[in-house]
């Protein structure tokens, strides 16, 4: 008995192993953070019986919190003795496709924007025989989608003016993300007569483009195109995690103007090797004890990376001498990733004397900057008649009231 037992076992295990091997079944992970139903199936298929196999496929889509949320069935096709590869750009050989979601708020999220919302899936696809409903191979992967926010432009602002032909382009970083792994493509196009700025995008040819962008800082090339002060343009950002977008900002309009700074205030600018700052942000840095920065409106702008959680930083602003001028500078947390903050100058600081800004994080490590507001373009007559040493200039603690 036991040998019929042993036997019975056998046939049995070979049945099960051929039946395994008349379909062979790889199944990919769609790349990027967008997941759409036809992104859903990336499949190679391989026939390794000796005849055509006729079969349906039938895929089931579940949420880590809400179960079942999708299930879907192909028409019937035709594997014949060879590989067949199904994806986004063939799907018309499964339809017509009978599709059924479990749960309404995932069918009108996907019937509004084609693709699933954030979430944590299972996506389950099963090769099954006309002939018996058998299911002859299944494979499954797991697709996580990140909820990510679009970065927030900053300047030029919405409608500006702009009057320098090398202009910065700025916006906020893309919340809640690691800034490492993010980068992020500018985008400007030219507005043809009353058209709209979303118009421009998608209708006219690109003015300009980069990508690769590290930080949400940009300064307009000296080797692109120059602007024309009698045409309109818009600008755009996109956000990229490894390649793939992950979101993209609204879209705003600027003019341009013709720069009236001379020659030779550029050429003294580019001599005494100061970067110029209006209207821009300079982002802290571990090693800020050379050079400094040069304001032309008594408003000190600044970017704090933080690499932590929510939470507030000390600030002060010291002389050339390491004499405080002012200590608790900042009453604004500063939230995960770079922030941008504004502190007001104005009859805080000596034109033309030098001043560090100075920082200390959750851990205690210290960032800063140096800076300078130009004296020949002050209008801060309390501070420009007072003739005072660094040493001497000193201010009541706190007289700082938080960032931007």
């Amino acid at each position: 008995m036991k040998r019929y037992y042993t036997l019975f076992l056998f046939i049995f295990f070979i049945s099960i192993q051929t039946q395994g091997q008349q379909v062979s079944f790889q199944l990919s992970v769609p790349p990027g953070n967008d997941f759409s139903i036809d992104e859903s199936l990336n499949a190679i298929i391989n026939n390794n019986s000796q005849e055509p196999l006729e079969v349906y496929l039938k895929g089931v889509v579940r949420e880590s919190e809400d179960g079942q949320i999708f299930e879907g069935y192909s028409s019937v096709i035709t594997l014949d003795e060879d590989l067949t590869q199904l994806n986004k750009r063939n799907l018309d050989k499964l339809k017509p496709v009978e599709t059924a979601f479990m749960q309404g708020e995932y069918e009108d999220y996907v019937m509004r924007t084609s693709k699933f919302p954030p979430g944590s899936y299972e996506v389950c696809v099963q090769i099954v025989l006309v002939d018996g409903d058998e299911v002859i191979a299944e494979e499954c992967y797991e697709k996580t989608v990140q909820e990510y926010l679009p970065p927030s432009l900053i300047s030029p602002e919405d409608g500006a003016v702009v009057n320098k032909s090398q202009p910065y382009f700025t916006w906020s970083p893309v919340p809640g993300s690691n800034a490492g792994e993010i980068s992020y493509k500018l985008g400007i196009v030219e507005l043809n007569n009353n058209q709209s700025p979303v118009a421009a995008f998608e209708s006219n040819p690109t003015w300009y483009e980069k990508e690769g962008i590290g930080s949400p800082l940009f300064r307009y090339p000296v080797a692109a195109r120059e602007f024309d002060t009698s045409r309109v343009y818009a600008w755009k950002v996109t956000a990229f995690m490894g390649g793939n977008k992950i979101a993209e900002s609204e879209i705003w309009s600027f003019s341009f103007e013709a720069d009236t700074t001379s020659d030779d205030e550029e050429e003294e600018e580019q001599d005494e090797e100061e970067t110029l700052i209006p209207d821009q942000y300079v982002q802290l840095k571990d090693d800020y004890t050379d050079g400094y920065y040069l304001l032309d409106d008594y408003q000190l702008r600044f970017i704090y990376e933080n690499k932590y959680s929510s939470t507030p930083i000390r600030c002060q602003l010291v002389t050339t001498r390491n004499e405080v001028v002012a200590r608790n500078l900042m009453d604004k947390k500063q939230k995960p990733g770079l922030n941008f903050n504004t502190l007001d100058m104005t009859n805080r600081v000596q034109p033309g004397k030098t001043y560090t800004l100075r920082c200390e994080g959750q851990l205690g490590e210290v960032t800063g900057l140096k800076f300078q507001v130009r004296k020949e373009n002050s209008d801060n007559d309390i501070i420009d008649g007072l003739n005072l040493d660094e040493g001497d200039f000193d201010l009541p603690d706190g007289i700082f009231n938080g960032g931007g």
